[in-house]
């Protein structure tokens, strides 16, 4: 934009400030704007053009939002009756009808979306425009008094495009000519300073208001460089409109930046100064503060209080109250004092540290905040214990974000004049510490006394890092109760493990376990996603598993057998699958194997199901909700025998989806399932074929029984084969039982081959010949064999027929057969009874 128009925006704005602010609603807004014939091409952080007003739900919704992000900030107007012809440069006129324009809908709409009023005003004009008429319309929206908190919506607006047009708790401003969430710290900022409007050369730049009186430690105390943690930043400054929780704790493990953030928020908090405030007091147990550059504490000032009683007192002294008044007062005199003197000057507090107490000290401390807290008065506490307290009063402090860390490791590289990382080292470093800044110092300290990337991470997970570590959690594991150390020691044996998993090992009653995770989960468990409902899962931060790690036998004396139970408990429940699916199947299948062992088989079932929506034909899982099925009172033997079979055409080649496979085609009477089931078994396993082929035998047996004589003949071949192979493969001590069952079905096809009119002698022979080849060498079959031979020649002689050669051929293979019988048992005489003369 040229200059003269620059300065004629400048103008403009002053001018229409001063519309706002005195509640203008004639037609000079407008015509401020439509000077010199044309409409000014631009619109700003006090006006908006729109083109026409429109009564749908959708528009109206937007018409709501403009609204709301105009009083969050200056105040402005909208204009109807402007439309945007060409993107940021031409605004023409134009003419509307504000015929079924209802303010009152405005206002109960404003009503209904924030719960609060918004004292807008409308008024019509007709503008002369190039000797052209147009009716337009104007709304005012006076600025958010200073002191009030930030108007945001209490419930979700229309849907377009299957999306709420604006959300519940969203909290609107405008800027420039957009209205937007606020978002970032310095958008919340802006809502809670006096938002003065700038002016002149630093119009686009905000005023900075007269900072607080404070007592903020020197900033190289605390943290000397800040990055990131806008989420966080943001949540504080949003918790200042809160109209219903006046205390805020910021939870986390040691090194994770919460005194940090605290210090950050108040500096930030100081130089914004939003109305209503006056100052902004510090106040910390913390006498030593570790530096992961140093390797060593340093101290601090003495700690402002020692338990909540002298918190009260430190208090009473910011309140310009006589402390050694309250030397034998009770507790609850010096609250009434305080809750009158607070408001007198209008503060936010910050409790630093409380985690020193001891924790009914902390709750005492944390009871004292939220009791005295105001609307202008709010308190801002630092812990690594939450003990229990809810989300609603907790702000969860993790390790830096990715990104954000990726800045802060290369500030501190360029610190110690040390090379830049790269991604991949900067992620090994991200995992090792779990984003502490503290711990990355400590291992970024070792890089700058010349360690190679890989040998600094080394040394730091042993002893270098110790005194890091410990600084951070070792003052909490020690604090713990006996059986809640067994418990830290169990969840990292299992890595990530769920409430049932835990019990099981440990040998807990169930009330015991559940008051050892509340003691943990306020300091140091890592919150697993949950794999069904009502059934939590939980892992230590990698910081945390190095500790226990070097401290196996302070946490338990019988470490080896809890880490032996741990290794039985997980034995069974490796997998097949692929790499990057393996761990979180495992988990899936331990998981389920610990609800099975108490009976609580739907939630295995559950638990299987959920791994089963990821992973759709996973062998593994499929096992094993064949198993839960199959281990249920009342088992599903059709769905057990579909899932087993479905595994098995997966790849999975463990015998126990072949029994499970086997025993519901049993349960179901399935002769054909049983077969199918029984040859892909001999097919894929290596070992026990033996019983398989058995188990085959069988079901072609009772197939053959269900086709008939003939029909089934084929059947009782193959059990036969079925058994010589099972023969084959079997020990000795089965072999007497098989070598019964093989002539049970032998004499069987004897029994048929006799009665079989259809079927000639000299066929008969052959399927003998074929059962001696077997292995079945009893005396008996030889004599069957001899006497189909001798059956054909009375045949053919009966009917005065030269023998043909394909008898003489069979005799002479007779023959052979006893002759060889006989070389390997010159005892059994009769073989020699048997020979036929084929001369």
């Amino acid at each position: 934009m040229e200059e003269g128009t620059v300065c004629n925006l400048q103008t403009i704005k002053e001018s229409m400030l001063q519309f706002i602010q005195v509640g203008e609603v004639s037609a000079s807004p407008i015509e401020l704007l439509t000077k010199g014939n044309t409409v000014f091409p631009k619109e700003s952080d006090l006006w908006d053009y729109k083109k026409e007003f429109g009564t749908d739900p959708a528009s109206l919704a937007k018409t709501i939002m403009s609204i709301v992000a105009f009083h969050n900030s200056y105040g402005g107007y909208l204009i109807y009756g402007i439309h945007e012809t060409q993107k940021d440069i031409r605004f023409e006129p134009i003419d509307v009808d504000f015929s079924d324009f209802d303010l009152s809908v405005v206002r109960n709409l404003i009503k209904k979306y924030t719960n609060k009023q918004i004292d807008i005003t409308f008024n019509t004009h007709l503008i002369t425009i190039e000797e052209n008429e147009y009716s337009m319309g104007l709304i005012h929206i006076p600025k958010r008094e200073s002191g009030e908190n930030p108007l945001a919506f209490v419930r979700d607006g229309p849907q377009k495009d299957k999306k709420p047009i604006f959300k519940v708790h969203d909290t609107y401003m405008r800027t420039l000519d957009e209205k937007i969430p606020a978002k970032s710290p310095s958008n919340w900022e802006f809502l809670f300073s006096g938002r003065n409007f700038p002016s002149g050369k630093k119009l686009e730049v905000r005023e900075i208001a007269k900072s607080l009186d404070h007592n903020l430690p020197d900033r190289q105390l605390i943290c000397s460089d800040f990055i990131g943690r806008e989420d966080t930043l943001s949540s504080l400054w949003k918790w200042l409109s809160d109209d219903f929780e006046y205390t805020k704790i910021l939870c986390g493990d040691g090194g994770k930046g919460k005194t940090s953030i605290a210090y950050e928020f108040s500096t930030r908090f100081v130089s914004a100064a939003p109305s209503g405030y006056e100052r902004v007091v510090w106040l910390s147990v913390k006498e030593k503060q570790f530096s992961g550059v140093d390797n060593d504490f340093y101290d601090l000032n003495d700690s402002d209080f020692k338990c909540s009683r002298t918190f009260l007192l430190a208090l009473s002294e910011k309140c310009s109250l006589e402390s050694e008044d309250y030397d034998d007062v009770a507790i609850s005199i010096i609250k009434q004092e305080l809750r009158s003197a607070l408001p007198i000057f209008p503060s936010l507090i910050i409790v630093d540290d409380i985690d020193s107490l001891e924790d009914d000290e902390q709750r005492k401390v944390v009871d004292s905040c939220r009791q005295l807290g105001s609307n202008n008065v709010r308190f801002l506490v630092t812990t690594r214990k939450k003990l229990a307290y809810s989300s609603d009063l907790c702000i969860d402090i993790p390790g830096m974000p990715i990104d954000e860390y990726s800045q802060y490791v290369d500030l501190t590289c360029t610190k110690y004049n040390s090379s830049s990382l790269n991604r991949n080292a900067i992620g090994r470093l991200h995992s090792a510490t779990d984003g502490s800044p503290l711990l990355t110092s400590s291992i970024l300290r070792l890089i700058k006394f010349g360690y190679k990337f890989d040998a600094a991470i080394k040394e730091w997970k042993g002893h270098a890092g110790e005194d890091a570590r410990d600084a951070a959690i070792r003052r909490e594991i020690d604090s713990l109760k006996r059986n809640s150390k067994r418990a830290l020691l169990g969840i990292y044996y299992f890595g990530s493990c769920s409430v049932t998993e835990l019990k099981q090992a440990l040998v807990f009653q169930p009330n015991q376990l559940l008051e050892c995770l509340e003691e943990l989960q306020s300091l140091f468990l890592v919150s697993e996603p949950s794999i069904i409902e009502g059934e939590k899962r939980y892992s230590l931060s990698n910081t945390t598993a190095l500790v226990v790690k070097s401290n196996e036998r302070e946490l338990a004396l019988d470490f080896d057998k809890i880490k032996t139970s741990i290794k039985n408990l997980r034995a069974g429940t490796d997998t097949s699958g692929k790499q990057g699916n393996r761990k979180y199947i495992g988990l899936i299948i331990r998981q389920s194997v610990a609800f099975l062992k108490e009976e609580k088989y739907l939630e295995a079932i559950r638990t299987v199901d959920e791994g089963l929506k990821k992973y759709k034909e996973n062998p593994d899982l499929l096992l094993m909700k064949a198993r839960c099925l199959s281990e249920q009172p009342k088992p599903d033997y059709d769905s057990i025998k579909n899932i087993a079979a479905k595994a098995v055409k997966k790849g999975q080649k463990r015998e126990r989806a072949f029994e499970y496979w086997y025993l519901a085609e049993s349960e179901t009477s399935s002769v054909t399932g049983i077969i199918e089931c029984c040859l892909e078994s001999v097919r894929v396993l290596g070992s026990n074929k033996s019983v398989w082929y058995q188990r085959l035998a069988k079901g072609y047996l009772s197939r053959a029984k269900l086709r008939g004589v003939e029909v089934g003949y084929d059947d009782i071949v193959e059990a036969s084969n079925s058994l010589t192979q099972s023969l084959k493969t079997s020990g000795d001590a089965d072999k007497k039982q098989l070598l019964k069952d093989l002539s049970d079905v032998h004499d069987h096809i004897w029994k048929i081959l006799e009665a079989n009119t259809r079927l000639s002698w000299l066929s008969s022979f052959d399927e003998v010949v074929k059962l001696i080849k077997k292995g079945d060498v009893r005396t008996k079959l030889y004599c069957n064999a001899r006497t189909c031979l001798t059956e054909a020649e009375a045949e053919f002689r009966a009917k005065r027929k030269e023998l043909p050669s394909s008898f003489w051929i069979r005799a002479k293979q007779f023959n052979e057969l006893i002759n060889s019988r006989n070389k390997q048992d010159k005892i059994d005489r009769p073989f020699e009874d048997l020979l036929i003369t084929t001369a």
